[in-house]
């Protein structure tokens, strides 16, 4: 069958982010029902969104589309607020594990809560409790919102099985979890600091104090019980499985707190997971696992604290054999196959309506629970509208003022131009005359350059005529010269002549 899984939160032990016990207690129903051959298909906020993770949904309209969408054969609910948007569309299992009508209390939101429990009896098909006394707790809610109270089934927290215990050298107490409103752990946690002191050895450690989803009205323990030698807060949020190894090195846990309603119906995921990492539990009688601690020997259970506290530090055979019986305890509590869960899964049926003894109180208060979260946001974006309009009335104010300042910029400017316009028409007239006269001056020099140019043009003729000149009485100088020295020749020849002639006369 495809079941379609609705929660909050992330995917245990995602990357990043710390794990809800909503995502943890959805994710034991996952394993439980793929086990048993159907198909799952988780459903998870938009808030809540991680790569490769499950398919999200913002806001109620969109849930009951993507659900529709699905065609799922069952839906599992695990967040009792969204169980309104999927009435209808297929079998309805709403997971009620928490006591949230006494844990509201603490908030301040005891009107939603009643809204939100009531709505999900009415719109569910099938309940599921973590415990029988959350069970006879919300009997007569079943009732009022007109449901038969055997459409109901306990399906336990799963205690995890946990890594194998490293103690630390020296004893360390743990105590982990977040710091809620409705738990108040301070007396128990003064007394252990008080007694570890006096013995000079032992360290309480507080592990974690914010929850990964919520938070309203979170106890700032560390104000009220401050740290020192003997008690040391690790406040980093871990995952899942860091904090079960985590757990694996303590000695014992300790889970005293003060009487309320809250903590006699809650059974809490650190105290199955406590268990499931061998952790001897230090706790009260009121919550559901005290007869099951007392009686498996897997802790101790009771007012004193302080007897509890030299039992660990004394080490030995008998912590070891408390803590053997912790982890019998929680594989006695393990359930991978709920009985509950399956049966109803292969006999789901849309219950017959029957008018609710509150004659609708339940759809009214949603319904002006709806109104008031409109009305809130309308408020809301009516306030953010007003602070945006005076920030423009201040911006347009600011706009005025540069335009006053730009208009006065203007008129400057514009002076400024004509100043310039009369200066740059003078300047037109003077460079006017200074150009006319220029002209003038250019056709002069220009008539006067085109006669030096004929000047110029007539001498070169006559240098030219010259040239000539010169060139023809060069020849003629030359051939002067020629006719002189043949002259020369001959008139030496003519005196050897003589001077032979002479010498014969002679002889």
């Amino acid at each position: 069958m495809r079941i379609l899984l609705v929660f909050h939160g992330t995917p245990p032990n995602t990357p990043g982010h710390a794990d809800s016990g909503g995502a943890i207690r959805a994710w034991a129903h996952k394993s439980a029902l793929e086990s048993a051959g159907h198909t799952v298909l988780p459903l998870t906020r938009a808030q809540d969104r991680v790569p490769g993770g499950p398919d999200t949904f913002d806001g109620g309209a969109q849930l009951r589309a993507k659900a529709k969408a699905a065609a799922p054969d069952r839906i599992l609910c695990v967040q009792p607020e969204e169980a309104r948007h999927l009435q209808g569309i297929a079998p309805l299992c709403v997971d009620l594990y928490a006591p949230r009508l006494l844990e509201a209390q603490w908030q301040g939101q005891q009107s939603a809560a009643a809204v939100d429990t009531l709505s999900a009896l009415d719109a569910a098909d099938f309940v599921l409790f973590s415990n029988p006394r959350q069970r006879w707790f919300n009997l007569s809610l079943m009732l009022l919102s007109g449901m038969d109270p055997s459409l109901c089934a306990v399906v336990g927290l799963q205690p995890p099985v946990g890594p194998k215990s490293k103690r630390s050298r020296s004893p360390e107490i743990l105590m982990g979890g977040a710091a809620w409103p409705w738990l108040d752990p301070v007396e128990g946690l003064k007394r252990a600091v008080a007694h570890l002191t006096k013995r000079r050895k032992g360290k309480v450690v507080v592990i974690g104090g914010q929850p990964a989803l919520g938070g309203v009205g979170v106890v700032d323990l560390e104000a009220a019980v401050p740290a020192g030698p003997r008690l040391r807060y690790e406040p980093q949020p871990l995952s899942h499985g860091a904090l079960l190894e985590r757990y694996a090195s303590g000695w014992a846990a300790l889970d005293h707190m003060a009487p309320s309603p809250e903590r006699e119906l809650a059974l809490a995921f650190r105290h199955v997971d406590y268990l499931g990492c061998g952790l001897p539990l230090i706790t009260t009688e009121i919550h559901p696992l005290s007869s099951a601690i007392a009686q498996a020997e897997a802790g101790w259970v009771g007012p004193d604290i302080e007897g509890a506290l030299d039992a660990v530090l004394a080490d030995g055979p008998p912590l070891t054999a408390r803590s053997k019986a912790a982890r019998r305890l929680a594989e006695t509590l393990r359930d991978p196959a709920p009985k509950g869960l399956l049966a109803w899964i292969e006999d789901a049926q849309v219950r017959a309506s029957s008018p609710p003894a509150l004659e609708g109180a339940a759809q009214l208060a949603a319904r002006a629970q709806v109104l008031a979260a409109q009305r809130k946001d309308l408020k809301q974006a009516l306030e953010r509208s007003e602070g945006e309009v005076q920030d423009k009335r201040q911006e347009v104010e600011v706009l005025h003022g540069d335009l006053r300042q730009a208009s006065a910029s203007i008129a400057g400017l514009s002076r400024a131009i004509e100043e310039v316009a009369a200066f740059k028409r003078e300047a037109i007239t003077v460079l006017g005359a200074h150009h006319s006269g220029a002209a003038q001056e250019r056709d002069s020099l220009s008539r006067q350059l085109a006669e030096t140019q004929a000047d110029l043009a007539k001498k070169n003729a006559e240098l030219r005529a010259m040239q000539r000149e010169k060139d023809q009485l060069n020849g003629q100088l030359l051939e002067s010269e020629l006719r002189a020295k043949e002259a020369e020749s001959r008139a030496n020849g003519l005196g050897a002549k003589m001077d032979q002639t002479l010498r014969r006369l002679r002889d």
